[in-house]
């Protein structure tokens, strides 16, 4: 039984590549993105990163969702919901468990651990669910996803390393949760 698409595939081959990187460059990773930063574009990454948080793009995502898929909305929002809960959850038990700090040439100052990256581990978690039940907007949802993770190394508030761990395990969780089939109640 085939239980990868080539798609999930090649999403799981580049970031495991991101990470096994980030291993090796987290560090200069880090520098090289402080040396890139200028006023302007730390204004556009600073919009990007706070994108993010969960109230707003639930609600831009409800109403994509209430305008593109009216046959499926339920159950796109219902396994949406929990699998962004289910990342968020995950990688704050995971960022107490490893207690990584921050990159020291941090933009801002965060005081919570930075592995794994809780902004990739949540919107990954979308990016399956959003593309499975609206495959229109599958760029636009991948760009977004590449946007708001890499506005996180760029700020460097996160090594290469946290933001990929943070894709992978919303990715994962988000895979799980769409393959997960709701039995019907009689």
């Amino acid at each position: 039984m085939n239980y990868f698409k080539r798609g999930e595939v090649y999403t799981y081959l580049a970031l495991a590549a991101l990470f096994l990187a980030g291993i090796f460059l987290d560090p200069k990773i880090a520098i090289l993105m402080s040396k890139l930063r200028t006023p302007f574009i730390t204004q556009i990454m600073l919009f990007i990163s706070s994108l993010y948080f969960l109230a707003g793009s639930l609600i831009l995502t409800f109403i994509i969702i209430f305008i593109y898929n009216k046959k499926k909305r339920g159950i796109c929002i219902l396994k949406l919901c929990i699998s962004l809960i289910l990342a968020w959850i995950l990688t704050y038990i995971l960022k107490i468990s490893f207690g990584r700090q921050r990159p020291e040439v941090a933009f801002l100052m965060l005081d919570n651990p930075s592995f794994p990256s809780a902004h990739a581990s949540t919107t990954f978690s979308s990016l399956p669910v959003l593309s499975y039940y609206l495959p229109k907007l599958n760029i636009l949802v991948i760009l977004f996803c590449v946007l708001v993770s890499f506005s996180r190394l760029y700020l460097g508030v996160h090594y290469l390393t946290d933001v990929a761990a943070g894709a992978i395990l919303g990715y994962s969780i988000s895979l799980l949760i769409l393959k997960w089939k709701f039995k019907k109640k009689h």
